[in-house]
Formats: structure tokens, sequence, C-alpha cells
């Protein structure tokens, strides 16, 4: 599938994406809200500013994806993939990123987590709270990893 076929089955109505391979292809600034892209290969793929509220994006692939100042309110990202993904900037408000896979390098600068679930997420932050990685990244109602109940 490319990214014209998918857009305009999406504008006809259609949601359900699951387990697409979408790589490399560039839906920055589009609205895709509500839609089902779970266990599906978007490697590489750029969602810079695209609306992806609501959006199922369980178990889905996004190593090496763009999301900076994407909107991901209420999205699912459990399981997902998301090493070396940019979220910079991202809104991530009641998003469940619960067993999402961060890795090393997560970029979360700037992002919204607000009442995110994070509960076994795994993520490699050294120095913790203070790595530049998450620069002022908003902490309101946020469960992190090990359960604990973060808001700074």
């Amino acid at each position: 599938m490319d990214k014209e076929e998918l857009l305009r089955r999406y504008a006809a109505g259609e949601r359900d994406f699951s387990g697409v391979f979408l790589r490399w292809l560039d839906f920055s600034d589009c609205d895709l809200s509500g839609i089902n892209l779970s266990n599906a290969d978007l490697e590489s793929t750029e969602w810079e500013g695209a609306n992806l509220s609501g959006a199922n994006l369980s178990g889905a692939f996004l190593a090496y994806s763009g999301l900076n100042n994407a909107n991901l309110t209420e999205a699912n990202l459990s399981r997902a993939r998301l090493q070396d993904c940019t979220l910079s900037g991202a809104n991530l408000t009641d998003a469940c990123v619960r067993e999402a896979i961060f890795g090393n390098e997560p970029h979360l600068v700037g992002a919204n987590l607000t009442g995110v679930d994070l509960s076994q997420a795994r993520i490699d932050l050294p120095g913790g709270i203070d790595n530049p990685r998450i620069a002022d990244v908003i902490l309101c109602d946020t469960t992190l990893p090990n359960g604990e109940n973060w808001t700074i």
C-alpha cells in the first residue's frame, strides 16, 4: 500500500489498516484521527504534526520514525516499538504506552505526557529525569515504567 491509497481509503471512511506495510513514507500534517494501524510496519515513516488522536498503534513498528509535534491524544501505543523514534513536542495526553519499547535513544523533548500510562515500558534514560532527551517534558499524573505516578 502507498500513501495515496491509504489516504483515499481513509477519506472514504475506512479506518482499519492493521498490519499494513508503510515504511519510508511521509504523512506529516495528515489528519488520520481514529485510524487503526495496530501491528503495522511503519519504520522510518514521518508523522510530524499529524493528527493521530485516538489512533490504535498497538504493536506497531515505529523505529526511526518522526512523530515530532504529532497529536497522539488518547492513542494506543501499547507494545509499540519506538526505538530511535522522535516524539519531541508530541501531545500524548491520556495515551496508553504500556509495554512500549523506547530503547536507548528516546527523544521526548517538550512532549506532553499528561495522564500517560508508561507501565512496564522499556526506556533507557541514563541520568533519569535529568536526561536532556526528555528536557521540558510534561509529566502530570503520568504512570512511569516502575508503576510510580509522577507530576512535575
